[in-house]
């Protein structure tokens, strides 16, 4: 019987140390698909200026967007993203 138990508190000591690590991993892997779209989204602008010379809907008062295009994000200001956690609990990043 207690071997049982040996086994069965090893296995929570191992569950403990692993499942911190795959959520950590997860979050890692989410802020990397973030900074990865938006450099997809730089270049895909930066595409457009070679195109065009200009950047599409550079003005604050241009009218070639769709209304709202030109409303705050974030209106409380840009947030700083410094770790994972600020990504989910900073209320200003939607979960993808």
């Amino acid at each position: 019987m207690q071997r049982v138990l040996i086994v069965v508190a090893i296995i929570a000591i191992l569950a403990l140390i692993a499942v911190p690590n795959f959520l950590e991993a997860q979050l890692r892997a989410k802020v990397s698909r973030i900074q990865t779209d938006m450099r997809t989204i730089k270049t895909a602008m930066e595409a457009y200026f070679v195109d065009h010379n200009s950047y599409c809907c550079d003005d604050a008062n241009s009218t070639c967007a769709q209304p709202g295009w030109n409303e705050s994000y974030f209106p409380l200001g840009y947030p700083q993203l410094t770790t994972p956690v600020a990504y989910l609990t900073g209320g200003y990043y939607r979960d993808i």
